[in-house]
């Protein structure tokens, strides 16, 4: 009905992102009604633990080199992390080099994904494709600009790396395209943009319909990462029963500050599930987190590092702990951006 409400002002952008924060608020206000997680309410949890993967890998314009970046990969492998993503997008030569001295940093067995933010056309993108096949990558995402489908189909085509994409489309209607035209392997709605917990929801059991994957995009504060993960909870596995189950990875920032809060590096476990000290990791970590969940009963503050998360050789993030614990304020902010934005560009609400 909302979105109904709004559509004469657009069907994507602001208002959706603005819609997101609503619907996930709501969501939040119904499981603590009901006394429950918001998983439960969505059909409940698939599964307990998710593997998570490192997004990092920045450029810094004083160091032309490059080999940081490997150090850096290196040192997320190190951490426990099973699975990376560098940006690329930056040239071919530069791009091509680059992913040969992360891959050889991490080694063959960890997954090494791209992320080019649509920084090719199609024509660059399926070079750069053919030029990194060979060091297994396990998807390219956003190859080309979003709006550009036709491209997106062209690379998809081209290549045998899956290609992955989404995080800039909005609502199922949106998605509806994308998935008709099969321009995609991976689909990647971002919960606090596409739509909240709701559409992405739907989103994605379009996405198994047609046999695609799905793989929500995370970006922003701990609200959006608790949001994903109560989503990924509930979503089923990526791949059918007869083979090796591969379910939804959750992308993890690293190294990226907010002036007001700093995003959510790792969730924290309770000393009894295998941190002794998550004060300490807290210190070794160096990073400033403000967003708090309730788990258990009790107020968890996301202080744990990387340590207290290691199962089984890579990181992992035990949903069945974590419970999305929103306030009026946290709506505020959320929504604030977005509503200064209307307002900035002078649009007319009916009455």
């Amino acid at each position: 009905m909302i979105y109904a409400g709004l559509r004469d002002h657009g069907q994507k952008d602001v208002v959706i992102e603005g819609l997101s924060g609503i619907d996930i608020a709501l969501w939040d206000i119904k499981g603590k009604h009901f006394g429950v997680p918001v998983h439960q309410l969505l059909g409940g949890a698939q599964r307990t633990e998710l593997v998570a993967y490192a997004t990092g890998l920045l450029r810094r314009r004083a160091d032309h080199s490059n080999r940081y970046l490997a150090e850096e990969a290196a040192g997320y492998v190190a951490e426990g992390f099973s699975a990376v993503k560098l940006k690329v997008g930056f040239g071919l030569e530069d791009d091509v080099a680059t992913i040969r001295l992360v891959r050889e940093a991490i080694g063959p067995t960890v997954q090494l994904m791209v992320d080019a933010n649509h920084a090719y056309d199609s024509i660059a993108a399926i070079r750069l494709g053919r030029m990194i096949e060979h060091h297994d990558i396990g998807w390219f995402e956003e190859p080309v600009p979003p709006e550009d489908i036709a491209g997106y189909r062209a690379v998809k085509a081209a290549l045998s790396i899956p290609i992955a994409g989404g995080e800039c489309e909005f609502t199922r209607f949106g998605f509806r395209e994308l998935f008709v035209s099969r321009a995609l392997d991976i689909a990647q709605p971002d919960t606090c943009a596409a739509g909240g917990l709701s559409e992405c929801k739907k989103i994605a059991d379009m996405a198994e319909t047609f046999g695609l994957r799905c793989i929500p995009h995370v970006w922003g504060t701990g609200i959006a990462i608790a949001a994903s993960l109560h989503l990924l909870a509930v979503l089923p596995s990526n791949t059918p029963p007869s083979l090796r189950r591969w379910s939804s990875v959750m992308e993890k920032r690293r190294n990226l500050e907010r002036s007001d809060t700093a995003v959510l590096l790792s969730m924290s476990l309770p000393a009894a599930a295998g941190c002794s000290a998550p004060e300490h990791c807290a210190q070794r970590s160096g990073k400033k987190i403000t967003s708090a969940f309730r788990a258990e009963g009790q107020e968890l503050r996301s202080t744990g590092g990387p340590e207290c998360l290691r199962r089984r050789g890579s990181l992992r993030l035990p949903i069945s702990r974590i419970r999305l614990s929103l306030s009026i304020v946290s709506v505020i902010e959320m929504t604030t951006r977005a509503i200064r934005r209307m307002l900035d560009d002078k649009i007319s609400w009916p009455l």
